[in-house]
């Protein structure tokens, strides 16, 4: 018998992020200013989206991710849907604790 995967029991999906927005906005800011002044935009991004990983039939969050760009955000939702397609619940969360 073959384990199901973990996109049975989980789900993934793109939030705005759990942070109050000053802290977001102050964590930003140093970027905005260096571009502004450097001409160097690189971080200048709004990093406000979380991935969160909740399970199905509760709902809980079991796995958050914060402080994502929206073109971060994208990339790496991508790849935690795959592994939920190809791994065990217990095999995802041991992976993406790590990661987080």
């Amino acid at each position: 018998m073959t384990e199901m995967p973990a996109s049975t029991a989980l789900a993934a999906e793109l939030v705005p992020t759990s942070r109050p927005k000053v802290l977001v906005f102050l964590r930003w800011l140093p970027s905005l200013v260096g571009a502004f002044f450097f001409g160097d935009a690189t971080g200048a991004t709004w990093k406000g989206t979380d991935i969160v990983v909740r399970r199905a039939d509760t709902g809980r969050d079991v796995l958050r991710m914060g402080g994502l760009d929206v073109e971060e955000a994208d990339h790496l939702i991508a790849l935690v849907r795959a592994d939920l397609d190809t791994h065990t619940v217990e095999s995802f969360l041991d992976e993406w604790r790590h990661r987080a």
